[in-house]
């Protein structure tokens, strides 16, 4: 049978569709072999080598990955800390102008305290010396310490940061301000520091006073 009749008969284009159908099938496993056979290749690489190299390969590639994730992750961190460190910074720097800003105000308040004592301290010393200065002369009918000792007829000689200087129907006497009632302690603001300033004064003076005495009775004989 010619290929002619072939073709003209009802059998011929399905021999013909088997034929190609196998030669094409024999190119592919041509191609194959050829690809992944390193025998055609001149060496002896089977397909079971090939994928595990593949596999290979892949576990590489995942394991950069995964190194890859760690150090991003790390450098997200960083960032993150540096960031935090950042905050902190500027969180310490905040509090140390509201501290400089508090200590600031604080000088000034005590500034501002320390001339008002003075002021006060002036005044207080003003005070004692007008109340004092008023009180010589003045006629007290009777005067109680605090031991209970009574002095009648009582005139206020003179008033010291000592105590008070009087006369009475007795004689002379010098009351230490502690011994006198609490309304005149108050009244003329006494206190133990002033007092204790004014003993030095008057041991210094009277040792001045004794030195001269000397003196002058030296030269004298």
């Amino acid at each position: 049978m010619s290929f002619s009749d072939m073709m003209s008969s009802g059998r011929g284009p399905g021999v013909i569709g088997l034929v190609m159908a196998l030669v094409v099938m024999i190119g592919f496993g041509v191609l194959f072999v050829f690809a992944f056979d390193e025998g055609m290749q001149g060496g002896e690489r089977t397909i079971e080598s090939f994928i595990a190299q593949q596999e290979r390969e892949i576990n590489t590639q995942k394991v950069m990955l995964e190194h890859g994730t760690v150090q991003l992750d790390a450098a997200s961190g960083r960032d993150a800390a540096a960031a935090g460190l950042r905050r902190t910074k500027g969180e310490i720097e905040s509090l140390e102008m509201r501290l400089s800003d508090l200590v600031r105000v604080i000088e000034e308040a005590e500034t501002g305290l320390e001339v008002e004592l003075e002021e006060f301290a002036r005044y207080q010393d003003q005070y004692r010396s007008h109340v004092r200065n008023l009180a010589k002369g003045r006629e007290i009918g009777e005067l109680k310490t605090a031991d209970g000792t009574i002095y009648q007829d009582v005139v206020i000689r003179d008033v010291t940061a000592i105590g008070v200087q009087i006369r009475h129907r007795d004689g002379q006497k010098r009351i230490p301000f502690e011994e006198l009632p609490e309304d005149m302690i108050d009244h003329f603001q006494f206190n133990d520091e002033l007092k204790a300033i004014a003993i030095r004064n008057e041991r210094e003076m009277h040792r001045r006073h004794e030195e001269a005495v000397a003196a002058a009775a030296a030269m004298d004989g």
